[in-house]
């Protein structure tokens, strides 16, 4: 599968307007730009689970700050790591100074 050419954010905000639009004509017209979006890159139907599957994990953004979509799952479970390395950072680091 080479989906170079289409763009998964912009595909997948097609392919839900294509599913859950609020007429059947928007759900029209977004499934036929959908297949031609699809038809550009040689692909067909069978390969939109492939295409929705390719998350990108979130970048560094100016300053370190990482900006997290929560409604995508690669980006969920960098946010998990990140919370859980943290966290052990903090306790490593503050276990000297806790009360025993």
């Amino acid at each position: 599968m080479s989906s170079a050419t289409i763009d998964p954010d912009r595909f997948r905000k097609v392919w839900t307007m294509a599913q859950q639009g609020a007429t059947q004509g928007e759900r029209d017209a977004a499934m036929g730009r959908a297949e031609v979006m699809l038809a550009g890159a040689g692909l067909t139907l069978d390969d939109v689970p492939a295409v929705l599957a390719e998350d990108p994990a979130p970048q560094e953004e100016v300053a370190g700050f990482t900006f997290y979509d929560m409604n995508n799952p690669a980006h969920v479970a960098a946010w998990s790591a990140g919370r859980r390395s943290g966290g052990r950072r903090w306790r490593d680091a503050t276990r000297p100074f806790a009360r025993r």
